[in-house]
């Protein structure tokens, strides 16, 4: 019997609700047979309308419950677009990073990339920037003490290796087969010199993968002037935060810019943007980040369970999402054109051939 995977459906909040409806349009169009669809109504929109909390690690969690968290065990991987964070009042906290610890997911992977029409400053943009995000700056501990504020934080061994085998494994897949550890050693002698040291001896299980240092502060510089000779760049928790910027901005607007969030035995897929909450209800937003996200998360499926079907159907729906832009007849209001999402999606699932 042909296995069906289960898909996590989290809308969020904002323009979230337009962009999934519109993912799930296509998702059940070109993999309506292979994959069932579990809608999860998490985000500020819940908590605003039910008050649910859940408390945790000493924490008070918005729009969550732990029923949600049980029932996401027996799904595959998760369709998500974003969360209002920002939007919670004082003392309780978006849960997206919750979601990150039961889901556990580790290797934060946004491509970077030139589409037609996306307005990219390369015309062959090609570089994967995987970070960690359960450690350093995003795992630290906050405390103030007189009129100080102090930050300490955290980078493992065990943590540091898990990242390093995700971005080895990626570059081994690659034409280029290479890594780029960025770090700043030269000033923090323990933390990133540790993070460079283990990712020094995960690189050494790859041989026949090339491996390189650059100082953290020269590599917006390498991604900018020299983006070619990058391939996947491997970064910690804050510095990816400000990378993932950069190659945003390379690859063209925001709407365009997918991301995702992978562990051992689960992926999470979305759209780099946050809610995008001044579109909010009107049709208008960018969906084309939340559709590369499905092409990721068809491939992660692919590789995950050895599913060729679901790669085929992964490189078709790139094909079909670039023919639409390069059209250029429907092109949402950020690339400078018109269409809304339900005539971009339209466009789309009209394209896509296998």
């Amino acid at each position: 019997m042909q296995k069906k995977y289960q898909i996590a459906c989290v809308a969020g909040d904002g323009s979230g609700p337009e962009i999934m409806k519109a993912g799930k349009d296509l998702l059940a169009k070109i993999a309506g047979n292979k994959l069932e669809l579990v809608d999860f109504h998490i985000g500020f929109s819940r908590w605003e309308k039910t008050g649910d909390t859940l408390d945790e690690d000493g924490r008070c969690w918005g729009g969550i419950s732990e029923s949600d968290l049980e029932k996401l065990k027996d799904t595959d991987a998760m369709f998500y677009i974003a969360l209002a964070a920002a939007s919670f009042p004082k003392g309780i906290i978006g849960p997206y990073s919750l979601l990150r610890k039961h889901l556990g997911i580790y290797a934060d992977i946004r491509p970077g990339f030139s589409l037609p029409n996306s307005e990219a400053m390369y015309t062959d943009l090609d570089i994967i920037m995987v970070r960690e995000v359960t450690e350093g700056l995003w795992g630290a501990v906050e405390f103030m003490q007189d009129d100080t504020a102090y930050i300490l934080s955290r980078i493992s061994h065990k943590g540091m290796e898990r990242v390093a085998k995700v971005a080895f494994d990626m570059a081994r897949t690659r034409p280029k087969r290479k890594v780029t550890c960025a770090h700043k050693g030269q000033v923090s002698r323990t933390g990133f010199m540790h993070f460079r040291n283990v990712i020094k001896e995960v690189a050494e299980k790859y041989p026949d993968v090339i491996f390189e240092e650059m100082h953290t502060d020269v590599l917006p510089y390498a991604m900018i002037r020299n983006p070619e000779q990058l391939d996947v760049i491997l970064v910690t928790s804050f510095t990816g935060d400000i990378i993932s910027g950069v190659l945003a901005a390379l690859s063209g607007v925001a709407g365009i810019s997918p991301a995702a969030i992978v562990g051992e035995n689960y992926g999470l897929f979305r759209p780099s943007h946050g809610t995008v909450s001044g579109k909010a209800g009107k049709n208008t937003a960018n969906p084309i980040a939340s559709f590369m996200g499905i092409k990721m998360m068809l491939e992660w499926l692919a590789r995950k369970f050895k599913d060729e079907t679901l790669d085929r159907k992964a490189h078709c729906l790139d094909t079909s999402i670039r023919k639409t832009l390069k059209d250029g007849r429907f092109l949402t209001t950020d690339l400078g054109g018109t269409a809304t999402i339900t005539q971009v999606t339209n466009e789309i699932i009209k394209n896509y051939i296998e």
